[in-house]
């Protein structure tokens, strides 16, 4: 394929969903029940962490999934996914993804059953050194907290 505006970045959604940290608050307050993401995104599992900076924040199952070309974004996608208009949402995508052109495919993923974490079971989703400097394991638990090191595949 030729050219930017024909390519599409086929990929599998896993168990975590990132996000920038600024659309945390509007997504468990409900504002943000959506997200686009670049190509075509095919989510594998119904229920995903919500993941910014490292930390996961909650919980949030896949409502349902939505294929579009970039240009046919609407105003009503831009509401749902937290903004005023098309064009900021447009212009949000174009600071994620600079190169992306009006005929690429873009997925819009639909959230419900939001479940936020309280502030202490927040932990770093990458494997984190213990006081000793020694690796914490895959399924590795600390202080009998949910969370504190990489998720499960």
């Amino acid at each position: 394929m030729e050219g930017a505006s024909r390519k599409t970045f086929d990929k599998v959604l896993g168990r975590k969903l990132s996000f920038k940290a600024k659309y945390i608050d509007q997504l468990f307050s409900g504002e943000k029940t959506t997200t686009v993401r670049r190509g075509i995104v095919m989510p594998r599992y119904d229920i995903v962490y919500i993941e910014s900076d490292g930390r996961i924040y909650g919980t949030a199952r896949v409502k349902y999934v939505r294929y579009t070309k970039l240009s046919e974004l609407t105003n009503e996608d831009a509401v749902k996914d937290g903004f005023n208009s098309k064009e900021e949402l447009l212009q949000a995508l174009r600071e994620i993804y600079p190169d992306i052109g009006k005929d690429e495919w873009v997925t819009i993923i639909s959230l419900d059953n939001l479940n936020r974490f309280p502030e202490r079971a927040r932990r770093k989703s990458h494997r984190s050194r213990t006081k000793k400097g020694k690796i914490r394991g895959r399924h590795a638990r600390s202080s009998g907290d949910f969370l504190t090191t990489k998720l499960p595949r």
